[in-house]
């Protein structure tokens, strides 16, 4: 498990040859110029979605669609148009168990109806009368359950999947993104301040626009450092032995850049559990420097260069149309804990509460006529 910068630019990086063994994938740079029309679309419904279906609860929903849609549009060529989308549908099945994971490891217990080992008709019986597992298979009624419940498992499976193929990732990033808004609106406003400056009030943000925002690009690259959506990331192999520093790697051996430790390597990322997105603005060092997130070497992640339009795209246009607030819980504003986040192949905050505030009439309308 490599924990600083140092060795994971100098293993998976300097001796990429070596630690290049994972499955390619149809995905990288070349592709995402193509998807710039498709997220601009979909980030102008975002807007509109956020604007016209109310509810906190719906938020995080609403955030998933756009990134649901998005690369099922890349992949199947087929938008996700309602929340009430069968892929929305199971996605919410799949978070559901990442609660239960999530409950569970702070004490409480939950029983779920579909949680297979909580609901099994007989299983006592079994344990009491053994002799049963001699019955014909069809006269077995107490594996009916779990065997009912064993399509839901893979399905669950198979979600979980497509978190790790770009849906939940983007999606959480963004939410991440959010989180950082509320915990500190001096820099929000000094993006709102760079954006209102280059793109006006009279149209929503644009691909365009990019180069002339440096500093909401810092944000988005400190939002990616600050908090990880996966920890350890995707596994590397080493082709053949590699000593490093002294020390023997063997071959056939599983590698892991333990990103949430790189992204806070003190050479690289003074006060790393700071939010400071000058980090990335104001060094030339650090400005240009590799996301740790995305990994490393020949096996980066392929969606990386779509994922960082994503994020340029929702945030900008998210900042230009509303004001983010914090909600009101009796009577006092409530911000979500910073580290409070579900268990899970892909980690998001687990009590994200906002508001969302049309920062004008004229943004309103600005807002609905483009979706």
């Amino acid at each position: 498990m490599l924990g600083i910068m140092e060795a994971a630019v100098d293993i998976l990086e300097k001796a990429g040859e070596t630690f290049s063994s994972r499955p390619h994938f149809i995905m990288g740079p070349q592709v995402a110029p193509k998807v710039k029309p498709m997220q601009i679309n979909e980030s102008a419904i975002l807007m509109h979605d956020y604007l016209t279906k109310e509810g906190s609860s719906k938020q995080h929903k609403i955030l998933r669609r756009y990134t649901a849609s998005l690369m099922f549009y890349m992949g199947y060529g087929r938008r996700v148009t309602s929340l009430d989308d069968p892929l929305c549908v199971a996605h919410d099945q799949e978070e559901e168990f990442n609660h239960i994971r999530t409950m569970a490891s702070k004490g409480v217990l939950i029983k779920y109806p579909y949680f297979p080992s909580t609901k099994v008709p007989g299983q006592f019986s079994l344990e009491s009368w053994p002799m049963l597992l001699w019955l014909p298979h069809p006269l077995q009624w107490f594996r009916h359950e779990p065997e009912k419940h064993q399509d839901t498992n893979t399905r669950l499976y198979t979600t979980a999947m497509n978190e790790a193929a770009g849906i939940g990732t983007t999606t959480t990033a963004l939410e991440i993104a959010i989180l950082a808004m509320l915990h500190y609106p001096e820099c929000l406003q000094r993006v709102k301040a760079e954006i209102d400056a280059v793109v006006g009030k009279d149209r929503m943000p644009i691909f365009e626009d990019q180069q002339s925002l440096p500093y909401l690009g810092a944000f988005i690259r400190e939002t990616l450092r600050w908090r990880l959506v996966t920890l350890a990331g995707i596994a590397y192999s080493s082709t053949q032995g590699y000593t490093y520093k002294g020390m023997l790697i063997p071959k056939d051996a599983s590698v892991y850049a333990n990103a949430a430790e790189i992204m806070k390597d003190p050479a690289v990322f003074p006060e790393g559990e700071k939010f400071i997105p000058e980090r990335f603005w104001e060094t030339g060092v650090i400005l240009n420097y590799r996301f740790g997130c995305f990994g490393f070497g020949r096996r980066m992640c392929p969606g990386m260069h779509v994922e960082l339009q994503s994020m340029y795209i929702v945030i900008a246009r998210l900042i230009w149309a509303y004001d983010v607030l914090p909600v009101t819980i009796n009577g006092n504003p409530y911000i979500p804990d910073k580290n409070d986040f579900t268990y899970g192949l892909v980690s998001y905050p687990a009590n994200l509460k906002f508001q969302l505030v049309p920062r004008s009439e004229k943004h309103r309308e600005i807002i609905i006529a483009d979706a």
